[in-house]
């Protein structure tokens, strides 16, 4: 079977910003990637769990309407919907 992947959607690329929506319905992961410096606001909060290469996870709880900063990723991960809900950000990558 297929693995069913996170929809993500540029709204904004430019020099300076790439800004984007990612979706996550329950089941859903994204590439593993190293992301850069970037703001991300919950648009519809939940939990998604990062996946590293190694095998190593860790759960991330994001709540609605709440704005998060984070720095650079040091090493590459996927992230995962396990749970039941669909999860909704709006992402502003620096470049």
């Amino acid at each position: 079977m297929a693995k069913v992947t996170s929809v993500v959607k540029t709204l904004l690329d430019n020099d300076r910003v790439r800004v984007s929506e990612s979706s996550w319905k329950p089941g859903t992961e994204g590439a593993s990637m190293k992301r850069p410096t970037r703001v991300v606001r919950a648009l519809k909060g939940g939990t998604l769990t990062r996946v590293f290469e190694n095998g190593k996870t860790e759960k991330v709880e994001r709540k609605s309407g709440e704005i998060y900063y984070m720095e650079a990723d040091a090493v590459a991960h996927s992230l995962k919907n396990e749970g039941k809900s669909t999860v909704v950000l709006l992402n502003i990558f620096l470049k």
